[in-house]
């Protein structure tokens, strides 16, 4: 990387200085207006849901448990089409 010692920087303006009568402060006189950000209503509900979602458990032991015993019993049985399947849908959910 250059960097040019002999380039002249020009001086910032400021914004309060530059406004035109009935305009707000910091805003130009070049006609832009001032940036807003708006928040979704959606925003409400993420307690809730953050509580909804914490009711539930991590692993969900009645679903470990049978899945255990059927393996250990041999009658756990997945042909090669649901494990490519399953191997595809999560590549395709989880990009490295």
């Amino acid at each position: 990387m250059r960097i040019d010692l002999n380039t002249s920087i020009g001086h910032a303006t400021d914004p309060a200085k530059s406004t035109t009568a009935g305009s707000s402060p910091g805003v130009a006189k070049t006609g832009c207006s001032p940036d807003v950000a708006e928040l979704s209503p959606d925003y409400l509900r993420v307690p809730s849901l953050a509580t909804a979602a914490s009711r539930f458990p991590e692993i969900r032991q009645e679903k470990v448990a049978a899945l255990s015993t059927a393996i250990r019993s041999g009658s756990y049985n997945v042909s090669s089409a649901q494990t490519a399947e399953s191997l595809l849908a999560h590549i395709t959910a989880n990009p490295a």
